[in-house]
């Protein structure tokens, strides 16, 4: 039953060999662009569709890019309204549950709860796709099944069956030397860590609900604005409303992965009211100092000690800190955000290292970390963008968190267990769930070339030597 097993895993250690070389790539979801084949060893692309597949695999053939490809967008399906719980454990102030308490609004149709189709149906998706990857194995790195999957509901022996499915496709096909992998939202694999999110996002109904009510009981005393807000909140509320109480809190990874991906990006920990008390948890994943943030206990304190989250605008060194040789509000802001850094990404790679050796795993894991100006804009205290952002100081900002990226990933990959570092958006692109326009470093001509440069040196040095004549 063992050699089964192994066999239907295809034994994840024997795609990973001693002289394996990490390597650097970047997330494009839209598909290849031309300005980077060739530049980097792999890019991750969204799959929608067989043709496009095929196109974007036809556009790296022959060059030393390679494609990870994230099947999830046509694997995976929204869960079906009634199949979403509207039921949830309420908390008090202190955070212990006080008993069950029922939603006030039912979900909505495009909620991001996803579920993975049984087995039978994964096989008739994904078969006109392993035909093409058939066809361009050569160009394929890793097949990737779910994307931030315990944040979106999906659990984790759901994981490990579907895994089961694709090695067995992809044995039927002959297909050889492609990795499996899936990726994580932030320190999500740690069950500690997954409940503290889902509380958060608890939270957030409380107040939605709480608010809700308040405004539904003014009867004629209700303004306009809040007969809008009530109409508004049915339709454009947060995808954390439908998400709380529906996430997978269970924690571990799941087998039968060879590459194991996290992403915790900067926007998301100074933005996203689910990471607000992270910081405790994070400290204690870590020893030594990567967490020496002790003069905040929250995200939100963090952030209002940073120039670019105040009302005004730019803030600027005042004569007296110039005489006096203070550090700019600039430079105070890079060693917070240095700081920062250290400690989620140090403590998200520790937790997943701790699962990975649960499991008792030869998989290797994959950084995820930000290379677009979501986070680093201008905006006001209630962090609303303002407008005549300054291009030049934003774009230093991506370039510093660019080479905090770099830098971890040199100290981490010399342990020997990090196969990759994975740079999130080469496009500009919308993001629909907050109605967001996101500058990737396409037009970013200093981030675009030390991207590059790292990753064409990285390269080089395992051999390929296309990019050493670049260099």
């Amino acid at each position: 039953m063992r050699r089964i097993l192994c066999q239907a895993l295809a034994c994840s250690a024997l795609l990973w060999g001693a002289q394996s070389h990490a390597q650097i790539a970047l997330f494009a979801p839209p598909g290849v662009h031309p300005e980077f084949v060739g530049k980097v060893a792999t890019a991750h692309i969204n799959v929608h569709s067989p043709e496009d597949l095929e196109k974007n695999l036809q556009a790296v053939k022959g060059t030393a890019t390679r494609l990870d490809l994230d099947l999830g967008p046509v694997l995976n399906s929204r869960k079906p309204l009634d199949q979403i719980p509207t039921r949830y454990h309420a908390i008090d102030a202190n955070g212990a549950r006080t008993g069950w308490q029922q939603k006030s609004m039912a979900p909505q149709e495009h909620n991001k709860l996803r579920v993975i189709p049984k087995d039978a149906e994964a096989r008739k998706i994904l078969q006109p796709y392993m035909a093409v990857i058939k066809r361009y194995q050569a160009q394929v790195a890793t097949v990737f099944i779910a994307d931030e999957p315990y944040l979106h509901g999906i659990p984790k022996a759901d994981l490990e069956r579907i895994a089961t499915t694709v090695r067995t496709m992809l044995r039927e096909q002959g297909i050889k030397n492609i990795k499996l992998g899936v990726i994580f939202a932030s320190g999500m694999v740690n069950a500690e860590f997954a409940k503290m999110v889902d509380q958060e996002a608890v939270r957030y109904v409380q107040t939605i609900d709480g608010h809700r009510n308040t405004l539904s009981n003014l009867g004629d005393q209700a303004s306009a604005a809040d007969l809008q807000w009530l109409k508004d909140i049915v339709q454009f509320r947060l995808t954390t409303y439908d998400n709380a109480g529906n996430l997978y809190t269970g924690g571990g990874v799941p087998r039968g992965y060879d590459l194991y991906g996290f992403d915790f990006y900067l926007s998301t920990a100074l933005q996203d009211r689910l990471y607000e008390h992270m910081l405790p948890l994070l400290k204690k994943q870590v020893r030594g100092g990567e967490c020496d943030i002790s003069a905040y206990t929250t995200m939100s304190e963090l952030r209002a000690q940073l120039s670019f989250y105040q009302d005004g605008p730019v803030r600027q060194a005042s004569a007296a800190d110039k005489a006096a040789g203070r550090p700019t509000p600039q430079q105070q802001d890079k060693v917070l955000l240095d700081q920062l850094y250290q400690c989620r990404m140090t403590a998200a790679t520790e937790m997943m290292r701790k699962e990975i050796a649960k499991i008792g795993s030869k998989g290797k894991i994959l950084v995820l970390t930000e290379s677009s100006n979501n986070g680093v804009l201008e905006f006001d205290a209630r962090q609303n963008i303002e407008k005549g952002q300054p291009e030049r100081l934003v774009e230093s900002r991506v370039l510093d968190e660019v080479q905090r990226g770099l830098d971890f990933y040199q100290a981490q990959r010399k342990k020997g267990d990090v196969a990759a570092l994975e740079f999130f958006t080469f496009d500009n692109t919308f993001d629909q769930t907050i109605q967001l326009d996101i500058g990737g470093f396409v037009d970013m001509p200093g981030v675009k070339k030390l991207i590059f440069d790292s990753a064409q040196r990285e390269m080089c040095q395992s051999g390929v030597a296309a990019a050493c004549q670049k260099r």
